[in-house]
């Protein structure tokens, strides 16, 4: 188990040295990072972590490229993401991640996110402070996920490690989950409609509508039957009448 930690905890750390020296590489490729835009505290200056911060482009989002204006992917797959965030909750560091589709989200209140990830620790701030504000009682609203266990960002890195260090990470992500989601609608959250399925799935609800109109008149349907049958046949045992007076032969 040990090992396994000691294992989790390497990968964290070379995630993180590999983004740092390779920030020059992504300056090249995709210009200059945005400015900053540190939330500010109630009495409206940035915190010390927010100011020393090193800025580093969020590998876990897609970024627009200046020079071609294209969307270039994500550089870690949503594989590689979850992987990294399995590690670094078996570490207890996920406050050194960035923020991400597959990275859940930290606590502001934890005293390690808000020293090293001081600018997710400000906009999660935020985001439940104006979730809190708003009294909006429609269904399925965007709302926040629960925060992450207080085990998974509980390790204090040793100093001179890559780790001890605030990074503030540059991209914008939505923190809420889509409408529905927060409901256990995973799959088709956010979506005006399913996916394709199967062909009997497509067709089922013309199917039942034709079913309850036929089911709603059967009753009266039966009784056309049996009257026309009737007239037709008043005794259905005896031979046909056709059959009494002898057939012409056909030769």
């Amino acid at each position: 188990m040990a090992s396994a930690t000691v294992a989790a905890r390497k990968s964290v750390e070379g995630f993180l040295a590999r983004e740092i020296r390779q920030k020059a590489e992504h300056v090249a490729r995709f210009g200059p990072l945005t400015p900053s835009t540190a939330t500010t505290t109630s009495k409206g200056k940035a915190s010390a972590s927010q100011v020393t911060a090193a800025r580093l482009p969020n590998p876990f989002l897609p970024r627009l490229n200046a020079n071609t204006g294209r969307w270039a992917p994500a550089k870690y797959s949503l594989r590689q993401q979850a992987d990294l965030v399995k590690k670094a909750k078996s570490a207890g560091l996920l406050q050194h991640l960035p923020p991400g589709p597959k990275t859940p989200i930290l606590d502001p209140t934890n005293p390690n996110v808000q020293k090293y990830n001081p600018s997710v620790a400000a906009a999660v701030s935020a985001a439940f402070e104006a979730q809190n504000a708003t009294s909006s009682t429609k269904k399925r609203q965007a709302v926040l996920p629960q925060t992450s266990k207080e085990s998974w960002t509980a390790t204090t890195p040793e100093k001179g490690n890559v780790l001890n260090k605030p990074v503030s990470w540059v991209g914008k992500i939505d923190l809420h989950q889509k409408a529905g989601a927060d409901a256990g609608i995973k799959l088709y959250a956010g979506k005006k409609r399913m996916f394709k399925g199967h062909r009997w799935e497509r067709l089922k609800d013309s199917r039942e509508r034709k079913q309850a109109i036929l089911m709603r008149d059967m009753a009266e349907r039966i009784r056309v039957y049996k009257e026309y049958y009737k007239k037709k046949r008043p005794n259905p045992l005896r031979p046909p009448k056709n059959s009494l007076k002898g057939g012409k032969i056909p030769f």
